[in-house]
């Protein structure tokens, strides 16, 4: 059986909403939003042990970003004008939907944090 990829979303956007409600669609995803804006909003996503973490590119939450990058956490950007997901380790991946999507959470999950 394959293991269920839990996935926390930040971003209060329409966008963010629509890409929160395709994956909650797809079997093995167990999504999960929360107020990113929170004072302990990195303390939350950590106590969530999510296998990724999924933020919207503008900079808004760029510092609590990096520090769930300094934690060991996969982080995924997503830009809304654009089909292109940023895995925050390095690389660009061209997506065309949420399936893709769900095919590079569950890459990023298996080899950005060490679970099983």
């Amino acid at each position: 059986m394959n293991k269920v990829q839990r996935v926390v979303i930040c971003g209060p956007s329409v966008f963010m909403m629509s890409i929160e409600a395709g994956l909650a669609d797809l079997p093995g995803m167990e999504v999960l939003r929360l107020n990113c804006n929170l004072p302990d909003a990195e303390a939350r996503i950590m106590a969530l042990a999510p296998d990724v973490v999924i933020v919207e590119r503008n900079g808004e939450h760029s510092g609590y970003a990096r520090a769930l990058l300094r934690q060991g956490l996969p982080l995924v950007e997503l830009a809304a004008c654009q089909d292109v997901v940023t895995v925050l380790r390095g690389r660009q991946v061209q997506i065309s939907g949420t399936e893709e999507l769900a095919q590079v959470i569950g890459q990023v999950a298996v080899s950005g944090s060490g679970k099983e």
